[in-house]
């Protein structure tokens, strides 16, 4: 029999690796307007004092990888959920730096107004949205179902 002290310490120990292996895990999503898979749509999580980034884009069957600026996964918690879409939007798109679309998503990074989403506005900013996430979420993938009405 071992004594107590040591049986705590390994009891412990335990804990911290268990804990420790079940870390963040990206989150998938689908992304739907009106019933229908969004392609090429860039979905971003916001939380109250958050910092870095958490994002991915649609592909053509309108799902999403959710993953933190470090790939580290994603934390537990709320989100509200912003999506947008423009033209020049999407992984691996090259962007034409000179065309009015670019130009107006370089001045919305900067602080001037964004290029306009082909999506309904009320997706585009994290003060109007009525999309949120739970992480985890209750299903996989989570369901993200915008509406056009």
């Amino acid at each position: 029999m071992l004594p107590n002290r040591i049986r705590f310490f390994l009891l412990t120990g335990l804990v911290v690796l268990a804990s420790g292996c079940s870390g963040k895990k990206p989150v998938k999503a689908l992304v739907t307007l009106d019933g229908k898979p969004v392609e090429g749509a860039t979905v971003n999580l916001v939380s109250e004092g958050m910092t870095g980034t958490i994002s991915g884009f649609t592909g053509a069957d309108g799902t999403v990888e959710l993953n933190s600026s470090s790939k580290s996964g994603v934390p537990a918690g709320s989100y509200k959920v912003v999506i947008t879409k423009t033209k020049a939007s999407g992984p691996g798109k090259e962007v034409d730096t000179s065309s009015p679309d670019a130009i107006k998503m370089m001045k919305g990074a900067m602080g001037g107004p964004p290029a306009k989403s082909e999506l309904p506005e009320v997706y585009n900013n994290a003060k109007s949205t009525t999309l949120t996430l739970k992480v985890p979420p209750d299903s996989n993938p989570a369901e993200l179902k915008m509406s056009s009405k």
